[in-house]
């Protein structure tokens, strides 16, 4: 009987430590236009959210969220949630800005890894002001990941935390864009909530150190996907011709959003 509840014992705390559960007191749904070609004419769009309290944030690609929340449904076509939600930005950040902290959560083509960072973001406020969503918000600028950025926040919700690895002002980054416009998140929904949990597994997830990450995901990101070894088509031209698209998107996404690590 002791045995028994060891086991019990040890499973709880394992899942307490696999299964992080917030609750959660506002989603920020933004629009990021961003162009990972520095000679893109056009801007590619997606829809991100953040999902937070006032301690700490969550953010993630809707379509990551959307295709998460489907798939903790066991009556759903897992097959088909695989098929029609698909992103490149399928990572997961959580920021906890008490701390400086940020964990960066990756699935790649051969593992699913994250690291921890502790860097504090030096902002300096600016005496300039402008509405967004109804809300006054006041400027703010640094220099991050290799960018420089212009924010704008507001103190009416006084939640240190914005999109992406932004946190640390005295009030909520709703928008947020380098000096460059290769990049521009801008928010367009905000959702207050009361009994609101975000449950996220990261029980796949191997700890890596930031530089071990960035090798690892940069290595993957350009590589056959590994389900593909060892497979023959009788069209001999299918693994070549996919992996020459693999080196021609390498050559055009010369302009990722971090610069530096």
């Amino acid at each position: 009987m002791k045995t028994k509840y060891f086991f019990l014992f040890l499973g709880l705390l394992l899942w307490n430590i696999s299964f992080s559960q917030d609750n959660i007191q506002i989603s920020v749904q933004y629009k990021l236009q961003f162009k990972t070609d520095s000679l893109a004419t056009d801007y590619e769009t997606e829809n991100f959210i953040l999902l937070a309290n006032k301690e700490k944030g969550h953010f993630q690609s809707t379509v990551t969220y959307v295709k998460d929340s489907l798939l903790a449904n066991p009556k759903n076509d897992i097959s088909n949630i695989m098929e029609t939600y698909n992103t490149d930005n399928g990572y997961y950040i959580e920021m906890t800005p008490s701390k400086n902290t940020v964990i960066h959560y990756q699935p790649t083509n051969s593992s699913k890894i994250f690291y921890e960072n502790n860097s504090k973001i030096n902002w300096k406020i600016q005496n300039e002001y402008k509405t967004l969503l109804g809300f006054k918000c006041k400027k703010a600028t640094t220099s991050h990941l290799g960018r420089n950025w212009e924010a704008w926040f507001t103190e009416e919700y006084p939640f240190a935390l914005g999109p992406y690895k932004f946190y640390g002002l005295p009030g909520l980054i709703l928008q947020l864009n380098d000096t460059k416009n290769d990049y521009n998140f801008e928010a367009f929904r905000i959702k207050k909530y009361k009994n609101k949990v975000y449950t996220f597994n990261s029980q796949p997830y191997l700890k890596v150190d930031k530089n071990k990450f960035w090798e690892i995901y940069n290595q993957d990101k350009y590589r056959l996907n590994p389900l593909f070894d060892g497979l023959s088509f009788e069209n001999e031209k299918v693994i070549p011709t996919m992996q020459r698209n693999l080196q021609l998107q390498q050559k055009k996404e010369n302009n990722p959003l971090e610069r530096k690590h």
